[in-house]
């Protein structure tokens, strides 16, 4: 069970549910407790202002959340764990395509339509850390690469750091294809009631990862060859993790996990892992 003087640190990945998760951490904490990152989009603006508040108004916070790089805890007075939820890597930056062409205020909205970009286009394009290893890029932290502060190119450190942080730091990984056994463990972990949430801010139109051309994939699993190890260690992590708790995972997600690995094992060979 969770010791209530403890922060619980929810960092948000982009595009991977955590909107939907969030309404099942949110009741578990009172509401004058929970500090939101992301609230008004200014995630660095808001950042800067939970840095750099008196340690009496941060110790008030007992559940932390947002688009946010590993690191806040070392601002905080209090002790904290973190908890995140992955997704599959191909699915993830092509969900963030769809998402970016279907929200009209998105910032990266009319650069991706003025010019028509393809799915492959837009991962090439340059515009956003988010495409590039954006998983690796948030739980390593590095302020000059988090597609937050920072854009700059990862570096080859930084999958280890981030897999160290994971091990050391992070109370659960969930992974957004198990999404019903990610909010049972989490319940399990930190003794909360058992319950389901509805999933949010889903995009509405977008074709799926399977239709997707061979060199797009290919294209899209380049560019973010880290994430792809991240979430084989992360998905190796949950089911032991759902196995220590007595947790059941569906056969048919199960096998959609594994389907959605096969084709990033040339990753691991990139890498060296």
């Amino acid at each position: 069970m969770a010791d209530e003087l403890n922060t619980t640190i929810f960092l948000h990945i982009p595009k991977a549910g955590g909107n939907s998760l969030l309404e099942f951490l949110r009741p578990n904490y009172p509401e004058d407790a929970h500090f939101d990152v992301s609230l008004g989009l200014k995630y660095v603006d808001r950042l800067n202002e939970l840095e750099t508040m008196p340690a009496e108004q941060q110790s008030r916070f007992r559940f932390i959340s947002g688009h946010l790089p590993f690191g806040i805890h070392q601002f905080l007075p209090q002790q904290s764990r973190y908890i995140t939820v992955l997704r599959d890597p191909i699915d993830r930056v092509v969900s963030h395509y769809y998402f970016v062409r279907e929200q009209r205020k998105h910032p990266l909205h009319d650069a991706v339509m003025s010019k028509n970009m393809t799915v492959a286009d837009y991962v090439t394009s340059g515009l956003s850390g988010e495409l590039n290893n954006g998983m690796v890029r948030l739980i390593c932290g590095r302020a000059e690469s988090d597609s937050l502060r920072g854009h700059a190119p990862c570096e080859d450190g930084d999958l280890r750091i981030a897999l160290d942080h994971l091990r050391d730091h992070f109370e659960v990984v969930g992974l957004l294809e198990q999404i019903d056994a990610t909010q049972q463990l989490l319940s399990r972990v930190f003794g909360w009631p058992e319950r389901s949430s509805v999933r949010k801010n889903k995009t509405k139109v977008r074709k799926s990862t399977a239709s997707l051309k061979k060199k797009e994939r290919e294209i899209i699993a380049s560019h973010n060859a880290m994430d792809i190890e991240l979430y084989r260690w992360a998905s190796e992590r949950f089911e032991n993790d759902c196995a220590k708790y007595g947790i059941s995972i569906a056969p048919q997600e199960r096998g959609l996990t594994q389907r959605l690995l096969q084709p990033f094992d040339f990753a691991r060979r990139y890498l060296g892992c």
